[in-house]
């Protein structure tokens, strides 16, 4: 098949990962995948191959404003690159403007349409965790209509949790044209270390109990981290918390918080090596229940406890594979679960083979999510 995938990502980033994880195995199959995202600088289209995978990066009108999907500029030039090519498929990942009127373009030229949803994006979801409220009230029509009015019209959709697949009946969407696609519990650009090395590598001292995070999140989930962070320092004074990646809040008033803003795949195996946990201390909202962070693959590669409230679907997989504790979303039953674990050893070891033995899993890895996708599109050409 000839598969086109459209992420309104930057290269690298959130929901572009889940699209590439998916788009190189489905290369390993046979399948030609072209891949669009978003320049992170330059004016021109660009492309380059990756793992058998056609990557077409296009630039934005104003260089520094990335418009996470919003730029009618870019939408303009990849509906133009478009028109020339024709796809058996084309999956758009998530369907904000410079995804969706590509996708659009494509059909005319033969292409079926399937829409990713990984984001609780519009009315109720991450729109109403931005601060401003002016922004807020702004974005919240187009957030909504965006995220619900074309997915009927697709072949079929693809959820990322089990509330969006709840979403998408809401929106009178048949059963059969809608499948449940978690990400690949595994991060193949990710390396495992021995923690001690690991500490080594990076001059981090092999007394602290280390917490790890990667990334961004919600201003109210950053204040819930720092609460509970500043608890569990009254129990465990040998206690770092690691901050991988980049973020728009940063924890207030905790300068012994370990920051290494964006790093490299090497760098980052390192650092999360490094961490005797990891912890996902999100609140329990809608935004949170509609997603599954793609971090999570990223703590069960390494192989650590890790400590979550209930987003997406974790609680159901620790239900199973026994990686972690669930804890409620506020900052002493969170601490109270990093506790349990940092007192016992042996529960902490039990824990990080759990996580490591689920990472490596056939059944749960991008290879699997993969060939579940390809089969869904094979019924959908057929039909």
């Amino acid at each position: 098949m000839k598969i086109a995938m459209i992420s309104f990502n930057i290269i690298g980033r959130g929901t572009y990962q889940r699209a590439y994880f998916l788009a190189s195995e489905l290369a390993k199959k046979g399948h030609q995948v072209t891949l669009l995202a978003a320049n992170s600088a330059g004016s021109a289209i660009e492309e380059i191959d990756s793992d058998s995978v056609k990557i077409v990066t296009f630039p934005r009108l104003l260089q520094n404003h990335y418009l996470s999907g919003w730029g009618f500029y870019e939408a303009e030039r990849r509906i133009a690159w478009m028109k020339d090519r024709s796809f058996d498929i084309v999956h758009s990942f998530e369907n904000r403007p410079t995804c969706i009127y590509p996708s659009l373009q494509a059909t005319k030229n033969g292409a079926i349409l399937i829409s990713d949803w990984a984001d609780w994006l519009g009315k109720g979801g991450s729109v109403e965790e931005r601060p401003n409220i002016i922004l807020r009230t702004l974005l919240r029509p187009f957030e909504t209509f965006y995220e619900n009015h074309f997915k009927p019209y697709s072949s079929g959709i693809t959820v990322i949790c089990q509330k969006l697949f709840e979403k998408s009946r809401q929106l009178g969407i048949d059963n059969q044209k809608i499948l449940y696609l978690p990400n690949g519990f595994n991060n193949p650009l990710l390396t495992s270390y021995d923690i001690k090395n690991a500490r080594s590598s990076l001059n981090l001292s092999h007394k602290d109990f280390i917490i790890g995070y990667i990334g961004a999140g919600f201003r109210s989930d950053m204040d819930l981290m720092s609460a509970s962070y500043q608890v569990l320092k009254e129990h465990i004074p040998n206690l770092k918390l690691i901050h991988i990646g980049r973020t728009k809040y940063h924890l207030e008033g905790m300068s012994d918080v370990i920051r290494t803003n964006e790093v490299d795949n090497k760098q980052m195996s390192l650092y999360l090596s490094a961490c005797n946990l990891f912890w996902l201390p999100f609140k329990n909202t809608n935004a949170n229940a509609g997603r599954f962070p793609l971090k999570f693959s990223d703590y069960l590669t390494i192989g650590r406890p890790i400590v979550s409230t209930s987003v997406g679907d974790i609680q159901a997989f620790n239900d199973k594979y026994k990686f972690g504790l669930i804890a409620d979303d506020n900052p002493k039953d969170i601490s109270d679960s990093v506790l349990t674990i940092y007192s016992n050893p042996i529960i902490q070891k039990d824990m990080g083979e759990n996580a490591m033995m689920l990472s490596k899993s056939t059944q749960e890895d991008w290879a699997a999510r993969a060939f579940t996708l390809e089969k869904f599109y094979e019924f959908l050409i057929s039909r």
